[in-house]
């Protein structure tokens, strides 16, 4: 839990902000305060308060209790004789922060890294075809039929060189409403309008220091 894409780290906070503005050293603060300072709502000094960061303590309690009930699951699963697909086990011991190879797609854990969505919770078509992989594999040494559904193109959406900045324009908007902390005003049509046009000001300003519009394409897996 600790490590998925909606926590950033110090090297997340300078890659999407340009400095770390005092995250302390194995901190990790949330998607939604990076873009609350990108945007203007919120000052940059909140990455140094402890309510927007979770220290290097908190994430080993968080994690060492994520083992402890899977563990549990597992022991139960085993009485019983059954099978544990351990998504957990598949997505980061198999995919760090530098991205690892996949079907020919660099994948990583990291925001916009291809295996989570834009808000960094949810699974990407990539990691949803790596936990399908697994379920097959489980499947298969259960002695149980696995219909070939044949290959797929699926672009995903969260894994590109660039974004069309109308459709990041609407998925951060759609974001900071989801997550918005009590001091941050709802995004109303008259507020979205202003943060709109401070979103479309920020990425045509990154856009125009980035990769040509002609290489803004979805990287596909089979």
């Amino acid at each position: 839990m600790t490590r998925i894409a909606f926590l950033f780290d110090r090297d997340d906070t300078i890659r999407f902000l340009g400095s770390s503005f005092g995250l302390p050293e194995g901190g990790r603060t949330t998607l939604i305060a990076v873009l609350l300072v990108k945007l203007g709502l919120a000052d940059p000094s909140i990455f140094a308060d402890p309510n927007f960061v979770l220290d290097v303590a908190e994430q080993q309690t968080i994690s060492q209790h994520i083992l402890n009930l899977n563990a549990i699951i597992q022991s139960v699963a085993t009485s019983h004789g059954m099978a544990v697909a351990d998504v957990h086990a598949a997505v980061f011991e198999l995919f760090g922060a530098d991205p690892q190879p996949a079907g020919g797609i660099p994948l990583s854990t990291r925001h916009l890294g291809g295996l989570f969505s834009l808000d960094g919770v949810h699974p990407s078509n990539n990691a949803h075809a790596v936990v399908a992989n697994l379920f097959i594999t489980l499947a298969i040494a259960f002695n149980l039929r696995v219909v070939d559904a044949g290959a797929r193109n699926m672009p995903d959406e969260y894994k590109r060189l660039e974004w069309d900045s109308t459709e990041m324009i609407d998925h951060i908007t759609g974001v900071v409403e989801q997550w918005r902390p009590s001091f941050v005003p709802s995004l109303r049509p008259s507020s979205h309008r202003s943060i709109t046009s401070r979103l479309r000001t920020i990425r045509s300003a990154q856009i125009s220091q980035s990769v040509p519009r002609t290489q803004s394409r979805p990287i596909c897996r089979r």
